[in-house]
């Protein structure tokens, strides 16, 4: 992993006059066994695009299962490109990779987050690593293959949501 002073920000450099960056976004990934719960989802999303320093000019693909991208679509804070309805085991990753080959990305973007610590990404990542466009991952802890690490992928870690506290009802209303 890079170091805590590096951020990912600082590593989608601007290339030329290129300065957008492209995420692709797999948020069953990123939620893991919450990803129908529909407050949580909205959480991890904007987690992701928080810290992975998300800006108003990036390309975002959001790729999820129908009921999840129901679930973010109109409440989220960003404009996505796209969002792509993705079924079936490891459905999104698929979709998301034909969605956007390594060359197409290395001569648009000026950098490369991918939302998804699945190893399907990597050899897409390191592709578009060699040529010459950064990549980065950002992964759920529980989530990150081990083959980013060995292709020299940067890698960060999704900060956690906090865990719904059980004993209080969702509905309950506080003591004033």
């Amino acid at each position: 992993m890079p170091g805590q002073n590096q951020s990912i920000q600082t590593a989608m450099r601007p290339v030329g006059r290129i300065s957008r960056t492209l995420h692709l976004v797999d948020l069953e990934n990123l939620c893991g066994e919450h990803r129908f719960d529909r407050t949580r989802s909205r959480e991890v999303l904007h987690r992701y695009l928080t810290q992975a320093a998300w800006r108003q000019t990036d390309h975002v693909i959001l790729a999820a299962h129908p009921r999840l991208l129901a679930a973010v679509s109109f409440d989220s804070p960003v404009a996505m490109q796209a969002r792509v309805a993705a079924r079936g085991r490891d459905g999104a990753d698929r979709t998301l990779l034909q969605h956007v080959t390594p060359a197409f990305a290395a001569a648009r973007f000026a950098g490369v987050v991918i939302g998804s610590g699945d190893r399907a990404f990597a050899p897409f990542a390191a592709e578009v690593a060699s040529l010459g466009c950064p990549v980065a991952v950002l992964a759920p802890p529980s989530g990150l293959s081990g083959m980013y690490q060995r292709l020299g992928i940067p890698t960060w870690t999704l900060r956690s949501v906090p865990e719904p506290d059980l004993a209080t009802p969702a509905n309950a209303k506080s003591a004033a």
